[in-house]
């Protein structure tokens, strides 16, 4: 494998989890964007967003991405929630592989993001704002996708992963 995976969807969808599984049923590295950024700046995502800014945030995970990209060949990346909704990041995978959008029911993310500590957006959004932002995203995914894989309830990390292998 030469190109880059990179798996996009809401949050809590099972990137991060998917992603693993896949790397290593590719035998290849993997990559979590998100783990990332808390390294480099040896903070929480929720202190980044409560003293840096959703903006410097969203800076910071472009750069990141950016450098990811353009230093990896061969891995499978777990994006951010937020990540492929801006075009610029779009573009950028675009060059470096393919884009995979995990197609999960809003109800199955909800129910994992809702109470989550380390989700400052879906601490301080409601049911409705989140369903909201969860259609607003889908379309943009999978404007940029280049596979969708449908999840569902019974669905498997290792299920998920070999689905996207097959395709």
């Amino acid at each position: 494998m030469k190109d880059n995976i990179y798996l996009c969807g809401f949050m809590g969808c099972g990137k991060s989890t998917v992603g693993r599984v896949l790397a290593q049923q590719l035998h290849c590295p993997f990559i979590d964007l998100d783990d990332l950024i808390v390294a480099k700046m040896g903070m929480r995502i929720p202190d980044i967003f409560q003293q840096k800014g959703e903006s410097f945030f969203r800076n910071l995970e472009h750069f990141l991405l950016q450098d990811v990209s353009r230093g990896q060949r061969g891995s499978v990346i777990a994006c951010g929630g937020g990540t492929l909704v801006f075009e610029e990041n779009a573009r950028l995978v675009h060059c470096y592989g393919k884009i995979v959008l995990l197609n999960v029911p809003f109800s199955m993310c909800y129910d994992r993001i809702h109470n989550d500590p380390n989700r400052p957006i879906a601490l301080s959004s409601t049911h409705k704002e989140l369903l909201r932002l969860y259609r607003l995203r889908y379309k943009r995914y999978h404007d940029h996708a280049d596979l969708v894989i449908p999840v569902l309830p019974k669905d498997t990390p290792e299920q998920i992963a070999e689905r996207i292998r097959i395709e």
